[in-house]
């Protein structure tokens, strides 16, 4: 399913590059605060590739992403997401208000579970709001704010000598609020 997921995109955005009329290529920056259980604090960076559509009022295209774990009391944990994008713009305004939805799989890499554990991603959901503010020509920046929702998935292996034996799975979501910047072009 995974490697079947990843082909999909990156044939969408090997598709969608060779569309060079309504090409819109950006890189965007950002931070999400970790909320729950299992949630923590990561920078992260992404790039998107897309045409835009509807009078550049609909972008389509599709990314990949970085995300690395900011918080000290704890291992680095990674993120690697793979996704859709979609993002309509009001682009009749000199400010351009827009809503944003990234979705796709997130593979998680932590190194407090990589040598004994088994840790997975899952489903990468990232809603947002923002606005998109002119520099010159095509380009432009954007503010965003949203939620990020990484589903993840690890094996915890339980010591001899603690009363139980074997593992167990859980699942729980790795994501929270994210504020993000990019520029476009």
């Amino acid at each position: 399913m995974k490697k079947s997921f990843i082909l999909i995109i990156l044939l969408f955005i090997t598709s969608v590059s060779f569309a060079q009329i309504n090409y819109r290529g950006s890189v965007n920056t950002g931070y999400t605060f970790g909320v729950g259980e299992y949630g923590f604090n990561q920078w992260n960076i992404n790039t998107i590739h897309g045409v835009e559509v509807l009078h550049s009022s609909l972008f389509l295209g599709g990314g990949i992403g970085v995300g690395i774990s900011t918080e000290s009391d704890r291992l680095k944990t990674y993120s690697i997401p793979v996704f859709a994008d979609v993002r309509y713009t009001v682009s009749s305004l000199k400010f351009k208000p827009y809503l944003d939805m990234k979705i796709g799989y997130s593979e998680l890499i932590d190194e407090e579970h990589d040598g004994g554990g088994y840790n997975s991603g899952g489903l990468y959901l990232s809603p947002s709001i923002g606005v998109s503010l002119p520099l010159a020509g095509k380009t432009f920046i954007h503010i965003g704010l949203g939620y990020t929702y990484n589903k993840a998935i690890y094996e915890f292996s339980y010591i001899p000598g603690t009363g139980k034996n074997g593992s167990e799975n859980k699942t729980f979501n790795a994501g929270g609020l994210t504020l993000s910047v990019g520029v476009s072009f």
